[in-house]
Parts: structure tokens; C-alpha cells; sequence
């Protein structure tokens, strides 16, 4: 059975993750962390080239991740941008 593990903070890994599971949980946070940065990349490329100012204020990001160990070492990135009461949600999965 997958256990679930809300994270906000290094601190939650150490508090919260099973020793023996930090590094597979830490490769997954990599990888999140890798695809959020791709899509904040092409985001940004896409409002210039759309006229648009992407600030802090127009992006969303998670507070939290939600940790699923289940072994398969997917994970899931999303980044929301809104302006003017439209929005764009990218998404990935590995």
C-alpha cells in the first residue's frame, strides 16, 4: 500500500519520510523540481512573445507537494499562470 506525505519543508522529509525512503522520495523532488523549472522556462518564452508580463503574481506554485511512495517514481509538475481572470495550466508527468 502507497503512503502519502504531505511536504513543506525539508523539515517534513525529516519528520515525515521513512529513513530508508528519503532518497527515493529526494530523486522524485529532483525531478519534480527539474520539470517545474522547463515549464517556468516555456511559460516565460510564451508570454513574451504574447506581450505578457510574467511576474510572481501571475504564477501559481504548490506550497506543498504531496510525496506518494508507491515505487513507481513518477511524478507530477503543474504551473498555473492567470491574468485577467484567464489561466494556462501546464502540466507533466514522468
Amino acid at each position: 500500500m502507497s503512503e502519502k506525505y504531505n511536504l513543506k519543508s525539508i523539515m517534513d522529509i525529516v519528520r515525515k519520510v521513512p529513513e530508508d525512503r528519503i532518497e527515493d522520495c529526494l530523486d522524485e523532488l529532483c525531478q519534480l523540481v527539474r520539470n517545474t523549472s522547463a515549464m517556468w522556462n516555456q511559460a516565460k518564452k510564451a508570454c513574451e512573445q504574447s506581450g505578457i508580463d510574467l511576474t510572481d503574481e501571475l504564477v501559481k506554485l504548490p506550497d506543498a507537494i504531496d510525496w506518494i511512495d508507491d515505487n513507481l517514481g513518477q511524478v507530477t509538475a503543474e504551473v498555473k499562470i492567470t491574468e485577467d481572470g484567464d489561466s494556462i495550466t501546464l502540466k507533466t508527468k514522468l
